[in-house]
């Protein structure tokens, strides 16, 4: 009996929660595949009458875009948090030079996925935050214009945002994590309690 309760005890001494960087690993996994099965469906040129029926046609196709919505926000919550541990613990110096660049660029290129993601949606506050992109954009000497046509394209479309949102910002975030971890797929004791948590979460609260 002693035994088994030292066993145990040293079973808990043992466990580790998983770190914030390995949980938004494991989101950014479930964000990519629930993109991937939400992509199909999406219409560019239609976004919002897309989105409404993604989100409404059946139970399965609204739980995939809740699903990509609510991975996507804890991927960048946890992300947040695992940059903030490494400048807490001073762990830059022992980085090269170049993984901390790419750390460093990878923090306004988040937000950027972020709000793109928010005007795919094609609604009338999502129209609102495109032009307020392509006028702050805009405003920037000498690069305003480029940075404009090459984030936002023309202002009545959607199309060169969707393609960022969808394929520069997936393969420049997984070379990032690939290059800082070593890994894309978590270990299962971090990916299957991240994805059932997820998973509960799209299935009771409904992405806006």
């Amino acid at each position: 009996m002693d035994n088994n309760r030292l066993s145990l005890r040293d079973r808990v001494n043992k466990f580790r929660w998983p770190s914030a960087g390995q949980i938004a690993t494991a989101a950014f996994l479930v964000c990519t595949l629930s993109g991937i099965v939400i992509a199909i469906p999406y219409d560019v040129t239609n976004a919002y009458l897309s989105v409404s029926l993604i989100a409404s046609n059946n139970v399965w196709s609204a739980l995939s875009r809740n699903l990509h919505y609510w991975s996507a926000q804890a991927f960048f919550i946890f992300t947040l948090i695992h940059l903030f541990n490494h400048l807490k613990k001073n762990t830059p110096k022992r980085l090269s030079h170049s993984k901390w660049l790419h750390l460093v660029v990878s923090v306004p290129f988040l937000f950027w996925v972020m709000l793109s993601g928010f005007i795919l949606k094609g609604d009338a506050e999502s129209e609102q935050a495109h032009n307020i992109l392509n006028s702050l954009l805009d405003s920037i000497p000498l690069i305003g214009s480029a940075l404009t046509a090459f984030f936002s394209g023309k202002s009545d479309s959607l199309q060169i945002t969707y393609i960022h949102h969808i394929a520069t910002a997936t393969i420049f975030l997984a070379f990032v994590i690939m290059e800082h971890t070593g890994v894309l797929i978590p270990k299962s004791k971090v990916l299957i309690p991240s994805f059932i948590a997820l998973l509960l979460i799209s299935a009771s609260i409904q992405a806006p």
